[in-house]
């Protein structure tokens, strides 16, 4: 795989910061000095003798090791004396055989390398092997390109020039490097937003013949051009891998990024409008790769609100619209956990529901992966996802729900349950029965609050067992209460019922409980009774002074009164009666 830089720019990942890029040059200096007593026996049949294996053995754990704390990962240039890391140098042989590799390299046309986490050990002899041999006869097939080109890295990058340098020119292009690399150390402005370092900006423009402020347009228009030009073919990953250069800075803020892939964009689409849904896919892939979509989607996990914000109170517009198109873009499920963890920390918002949106449009083929976040996802989270799963419908979503039927938290295991398809009754009944059962008030108080909000008919059967057991009346009021009232929330009819052969119970030595749970009972008729049965019953409780206490007639008499204001605008429908056929 190839990438690319514009000719000269010989930059590194690391440059303005001086002493992070010289101690990495020196790191990953003594990883390439520890190597070079088995580098010549390299060059002629591979990694084969127990001294040369352990070479590279050893050269491996230290680079995965610093590759680790770069996960972007680590270039350098070649230069006709030495490999540098953004003008610091890394590796520059001096002694036969290996003091002809940098200047080889140079001649070919390589000007860089970069080596990206997940590198095998494979690879890395493969390109030990070919920066390392020794000189063949000319020919475009044996150059160090060409080689890396059929090579095919999967964690290997490039950056070559078409045009060789003769070796005897070589000093005199090391001169000029050199001084164009000291006059690069002495620049203090940081790069711009999107275009090049200011200095070379203003030179390339007075060559160009134009205004300073023409060239930021100028230059993304003669890019597009240059990628038009070049897309299919093996040149494209010049213009390819000078993007990427730019856009994989960790320095790199969001704003400028989705600013430049938005201007990019635009401009490809100009000269291939046909083609324009195809070009912004690239464009983003370029701009904004994968790896940077998510590091913005971890910073937020971390930050906990929008950290690109204008003036910290509204989102930037541009990094909300690019971030929304550029999980999009995405192509595959890769970023559904930092997604969900990013989704937790977002207040409601565009950026929120950008990210949801995401988490949908992958959820089938992830459901397990979904079901994982769900085992540590709080209630908010836990119940959206829980819906996402339930929308579709596939056997993997069902088992994710089940996995959420277990959550820790009480609104997200219901949530699952509400969710749960024709069928699985049984299972929905005994799950939410050992929630209503749970001895933990702080549990069946949330679990019967919930069942009643979302409408789980299922929970009816325990909820009414736990109002019709002899203990009810030895609970507190508040809790009679709630039971009540959270079954007339979730069937009114079944409530009135209930209530009114609670408030019908007349025994001739009544306790005080059972009169508190009869006022209670007629309380709720109050609220919920809408039929001529129920007035009958409070009235009759009204009249029987002998049989019910001051509190149990009183609460009767206002809840007549609710009830035949209900009658007398309303023509409901006679109750319908939950025993079974032929049951007393």
């Amino acid at each position: 795989m190839a990438g690319g830089l514009p000719p000269g720019d010989l930059g590194g990942p690391f440059d303005g910061h001086v002493g992070a890029t010289a101690a990495l040059a020196e790191r990953f200096g003594a990883v390439w000095a520890s190597l070079e007593p088995c580098l010549e026996g390299a060059r002629q049949g591979g990694f084969r003798a127990p001294e040369a294996v352990r070479g590279l053995d050893d050269a491996f754990a230290k680079l995965t090791a610093a590759l680790e704390e770069h996960p972007l990962g680590i270039a350098w240039d070649v230069t006709p004396t030495a490999f540098e890391i953004a003008g610091a140098p890394m590796w520059a042989p001096a002694r036969p055989p290996l003091d002809d590799v940098c200047p080889r390299l140079f001649a070919e046309g390589l000007r860089r390398v970069r080596v990206e986490p997940g590198l095998t050990r494979d690879e890395l002899a493969e390109l030990l092997r070919i920066l390392t041999r020794g000189a063949t006869p000319a020919s475009a097939e044996d150059e160090a390109p060409s080689e890396l080109w059929d090579a095919d890295f999967t964690h290997v990058t490039y950056v070559a020039i078409d045009d060789d340098v003769p070796l005897e020119a070589l000093p005199e292009v090391a001169a000029i490097s050199a001084r164009a690399r000291s006059l690069a150390g002495r620049a203090n402005e940081p790069p711009a937003a999107i275009t090049l370092p200011a200095d070379k900006r203003a030179a390339l423009a007075a060559q160009l013949g134009v205004g300073e402020e023409a060239f930021g347009p100028r230059f993304v228009d003669t890019l597009a051009e240059g990628y038009l030009k070049a897309r299919g073919g093996p040149a494209v990953q010049l213009v390819e891998g000078a993007i990427r250069e730019w856009a994989e800075d960790p320095a790199r803020d969001a704003a400028s990024s989705f600013a430049f892939f938005g201007t990019f964009a635009r401009a490809l689409a100009a000269r291939a409008p046909s083609d324009a849904s195809a070009l912004e896919r690239e464009a983003m892939r370029m701009v904004v790769p994968v790896t940077a979509v998510k590091r913005l989607l971890e910073s937020l996990a971390r930050s906990g609100d929008d950290p690109w914000a204008a003036d910290k109170g509204a989102p930037d517009a541009t990094v909300v619209s690019g971030l929304s198109q550029a999980l999009s873009l995405v192509g595959d499920g890769s970023l559904l956990d930092v997604a969900c963890r990013s989704w937790t920390s977002l207040p409601p918002g565009p950026l929120r529901d950008a990210v949801h949106a995401y988490v949908r449009a992958w959820a089938t083929g992830n459901e397990a992966r979904l079901g994982a976040e769900l085992e540590a996802a709080g209630a908010e989270l836990g119940v959206v996802l829980v819906n996402v799963l339930a929308s579709l419908g596939t056997p993997a979503a069902l088992g994710a729900l089940e996995r959420a039927a277990k959550s820790r938290e009480i609104a997200v295991r219901l949530e699952a349950l509400v969710a749960m398809p024709p069928g699985r009754d049984e299972y929905v009944r005994g799950e939410v029965k050992r929630l209503l059962h749970d001895p933990d008030a702080a549990v069946w108080t949330r679990a019967l609050a919930a069942v009643s909000e979302r409408g789980l008919l299922a929970a009816g059967p325990a909820i009414v067992a736990q109002i019709q057991a002899p203990s009810f009346h030895d609970r507190p009021l508040d809790d009679r209460r709630a039971w009540l009232r959270g079954l007339a929330k979730l069937s009114p009819r079944r409530a009135e019922e209930l209530s009114s052969e609670l408030l019908a119970q007349t025994p001739l030595i009544p306790s005080e409980s059972l009169e508190q749970s009869r006022a209670l009972a007629a309380e709720i008729l109050g609220e919920c009774g809408s039929t001529k049965e129920a007035l009958a019953t409070c009235e009759e409780a009204v009249k029987k002074r002998w049989r019910n206490s001051q509190a149990v007639r009183d609460a009767a008499e206002r809840s007549a009164a609710e009830i035949a204001k209900r009658l007398a605008s309303t023509t409901p429908e006679p109750p319908v009666s939950r025993q079974k056929p032929g049951a007393p």
